[in-house]
């Protein structure tokens, strides 16, 4: 719950870092798969985040790219770049922890069986 409430990560590392400031405006996102690479601008972008987390969809939306495209056109806040590196980091964790539990859940179904 606090992974998902952002709030837990503010002790801990992100996976994501915003190297290079300047004007932050979002004019057309992308990702580059090969750098790894979520730019915001020619210029700018976020750099470590994974394929898997560019990806990942919730209500068949992809999170990280729809955040940014819901800013276009805006200048990034110190506060909304850092927001953003929470979210990555959150969903990174989130695919690691489904990941486990789809490892788990085998056994705990096989558990709760009555035969």
């Amino acid at each position: 719950m606090e992974t998902h409430l952002l709030t837990y990560l503010e002790r801990q590392s992100s996976v994501a870092k915003f190297p290079n400031s300047g004007d932050n405006i979002v004019e057309k996102p992308f990702y580059d798969q090969d750098s790894q690479r979520v730019h915001i601008n020619i210029n700018h972008y976020f750099e470590g985040v994974e394929s898997e987390v560019w990806n990942y969809m919730i209500g068949g939306y992809k999170v990280c790219e729809k955040w940014l495209k819901d800013r276009k056109g805006r200048t990034l806040s110190n506060d909304e770049i850092f927001n953003y590196i929470k979210a990555v980091t959150a969903i990174s964790q989130t695919i690691e922890i489904q990941e486990k539990i789809d490892e788990l859940y085998p056994q705990v179904e096989e558990g709760s069986i009555l035969f």
